[in-house]
């Protein structure tokens, strides 16, 4: 009977626990001595190893993707937005994609742009404002620009007080960067033809930033009916003034010139016009 109870004490004794590590050897040798601790720290060096290895491969691509790929940016209130819209409203791609803008706006320019087909073939639409197409907002476009692959991306935000800005992204797969300068001036010179018989109207908004509102056509100078000499004179003279902006800056004194032309056969109130830079 003896030999049960002391048998029965030692299956109920509590096992001796573990020796206090003191070193760093001992205290690993404490850890793996527990269940499943070793393949949790197998599954934590394994899932570490995984993880600096995504990061290691997506930091190698963005680097690789940033040495083949040329991206620009383009806002709504720089007039660079406005010369790559006249740009690739000319571009032909337009009249075959299955989702397009639809609009009316010229950006300041009268360059022809891709208009929708049959446009002018009626009497009804030959007068007005051309009906053309342009990329949709939200969308990625494909096309080619002088042999290279170019990513088209139009977007829109709101940025407060009612105000939708527009943003234009275009990305260039080339390893040459002066295919951008020369898309930047090919866009340019589309835009400054187009401008060559019309007239930039630009007004103040609450951010205090001049913002192009309208275009105008010119005035043709023989229109302008004066006494003979006078024409040559003003001419003459707004040359002289439009080359001396550096000698107006050198002073500080402001760049603006004004031009009263009196008309003596007129009602006072109406005999007057304004000729001002």
């Amino acid at each position: 009977m003896f030999p049960l109870i002391s048998s029965a004490k030692s299956f109920f004794a509590r096992p001796p626990p573990p020796p206090e590590p003191t070193n760093l050897a001992s205290l690993i040798t404490l850890f793996s001595s527990f269940n499943g601790l070793g393949d949790w720290f197998k599954l934590l060096i394994v899932g570490g190893l995984l993880e600096s290895l995504r990061r290691l491969l997506f930091l190698l691509w963005q680097t690789v993707f940033g040495c083949i790929w040329i991206t620009a940016e383009f806002d709504q209130d720089d007039d660079t937005f406005d010369w790559m819209m006249v740009l690739l409203s000319r571009q032909p791609s337009w009249l075959h994609s299955r989702q397009v803008h639809v609009s009316t706006r010229s950006f300041g320019t009268s360059a022809q742009s891709s208009v929708a087909p049959g446009e002018g073939d009626e009497p009804c639409t030959k007068t007005g404002r051309k009906v053309a197409y342009l990329p949709a907002f939200e969308t990625s476009y494909s096309m080619w620009y002088k042999g290279r692959y170019v990513r088209i991306t139009r977007t829109r935000s709101n940025s407060g007080s009612y105000h939708v800005q527009e943003h234009l992204t275009v990305k260039i797969l080339s390893w040459d960067h002066t295919i951008l300068s020369d898309m930047i001036l090919q866009a340019k010179l589309l835009w400054n033809k187009g401008q060559e018989r019309y007239i930039s109207i630009y007004a103040s908004d609450g951010s205090n930033r001049w913002r192009q509102i309208a275009s105008r056509p010119k005035r043709p100078l023989k229109s302008i009916v004066l006494d003979s000499g006078v024409k040559e004179l003003l001419l003459n003279d707004a040359r002289d003034f439009l080359d001396s902006k550096a000698w107006y800056s050198d002073r500080g004194i402001p760049f603006r010139r004004g031009y009263l032309l009196v008309c003596p056969f007129l009602f006072p109130c109406f005999a007057a016009q304004l000729i001002y830079w």
